[in-house]
């Protein structure tokens, strides 16, 4: 329910099946009404590496400004995985209060807070206009789409290499999947990857060990669908592709001599 004192609670569904949720709280003090807490981020265990527990608050965080919300803050565990997590997709750490709560076995443990207004992680976020609702998160570009997509672009193959899934065309790398695979790296000229990631930071950024090179990082579930995926490899693969291959498939872009 949206509203002052209300919960907004998202779902991501396999088939009929709930594999994680998230809530969005909202204060029901009037002068509150510009933020509100993010809570109870939960992924079924079956259902975890798959990148939910980055795409569940992203997709909140959009509908939230999308509501006019201005400012998100949470709680979580000081030195747990989801506090590495939150701070991973950009969220800023402010603090912690020692022996805030007890853990289930009743040991003291640090936590930032969820109702400080100076010990919290906090998310700003650009006002905008939309109802949030009790909605299903739509199905968002994943690592294995990426596989998939890539894959499917002509003479591409897929090594491992830094111990993460690169993908190749002719043998020329245009894509990885590094880390957690909730990210992909590709080609893009340094010129238009600055214009990116001024216009999307949210979407787009520069890893430190690539900036010399003409790479951009994207946030998978930033993504809007597998089309926008599908069009970023692409353009990917024609910036690699040799110029017999750009020749013989016109429908992927500009041939070598245009």
């Amino acid at each position: 329910m949206e509203g002052a004192g209300g919960l907004a609670v998202r779902a991501a569904h396999e088939g009929d099946r709930v594999t994680g949720t998230v809530g969005l709280a909202f204060p029901d003090r009037a002068n509150s009404r510009h933020r509100a807490e993010l809570v109870k981020l939960m992924v079924h265990r079956d259902a975890r590496g798959r990148g939910l527990g980055r795409r569940l608050p992203a997709t909140t965080e959009r509908a939230a400004a999308a509501a006019g919300i201005t400012l998100l803050h949470l709680g979580t565990e000081t030195g747990s995985p989801a506090e590495a997590l939150y701070g991973s997709a950009g969220w800023t750490r402010l603090g912690a209060i020692p022996d805030y709560r007890t853990t289930p076995r009743h040991r003291p443990a640090s936590c930032i807070p969820p109702r400080s207004s100076t010990s919290m992680w906090g998310f700003s976020l650009s006002v905008r206009r939309l109802s949030v609702a009790l909605a299903t998160v739509r199905d968002m570009p994943d690592a294995e789409e990426v596989r998939r997509i890539a894959l499917s672009l002509p003479d591409t193959t897929e090594k491992v290499a830094w111990s993460m899934p690169t993908f190749r065309v002719a043998g020329k790398m245009f894509a990885t999947l590094p880390e957690d695979e909730t990210s992909m790296a590709v080609r893009c000229p340094k010129e238009e990857r600055d214009e990116l990631v001024l216009a999307e930071p949210g979407k787009f950024w520069v890893a430190d060990h690539e900036a010399q090179f003409a790479w951009i990082r994207v946030l998978l579930a930033a993504l809007e669908d597998e089309t926008e995926l599908r069009d970023i490899l692409a353009d990917s693969w024609r910036q690699a592709a040799p110029s017999r291959l750009l020749d013989h498939h016109p429908e992927l872009g500009l041939a070598a001599g245009e």
